[in-house]
């Protein structure tokens, strides 16, 4: 019952359609509609009531306001060139990275840059040979070379 007077837009089920609800219905409204007229002849009375604004005058809106001055903000904004990325050492620049290196803030395109440097060495790093490659070509092809001269003194052997 509460939730109908809360939700007076919700369609109620009100039974069969007669001649005396649809003349309750009609009262409902009418009284609901000078209620409405009441509250506004009320409050148009209020406003009546108060005494209009004073004018400002424009001399006193030109008065000076004082201000607090804020003082510049330093960023300390880290700036490097290539070349001076290129020399670093690749922990420096990894302590640049994380912030250990420099007190203060880089910005977007000198991170770029240095993660570039540090990928590029990555890349060099990845592409060299191992070190045993060499070794081991040198002892595979003296293997194979005494292979070949084991194989020939047998031959020579068995041929005599």
């Amino acid at each position: 019952m509460s939730n109908e007077k809360n939700n007076p837009k919700e369609v109620n089920n009100l039974g069969r359609l007669t001649l005396d609800l649809v003349q309750k219905l009609k009262i409902q409204e009418d009284e609901n509609k000078t209620d409405k007229t009441k509250a506004g002849t009320d409050s148009e009375k209020l406003n009546d009531s108060i005494e209009p604004r004073q004018k400002i005058s424009p001399y006193v809106l030109a008065e000076p306001v004082k201000k607090k001055a804020i003082g510049t903000i330093d960023f300390n904004f880290l700036e490097l060139s290539i070349s001076q990325i290129q020399e670093m050492s690749s922990d420096d620049l990894l302590k640049l990275l994380s912030g250990e290196g420099h007190k203060g803030a880089i910005r977007e395109s000198t991170i770029h840059l240095i993660s570039n440097e540090l990928l590029i060495r990555q890349i060099k790093e990845a592409s060299k040979p191992h070190w045993t490659t060499n070794p081991m070509f040198y002892l595979t092809c003296m293997a194979v070379l005494f292979g070949f001269v084991a194989a020939a003194a047998s031959i020579v052997a068995i041929l005599k």
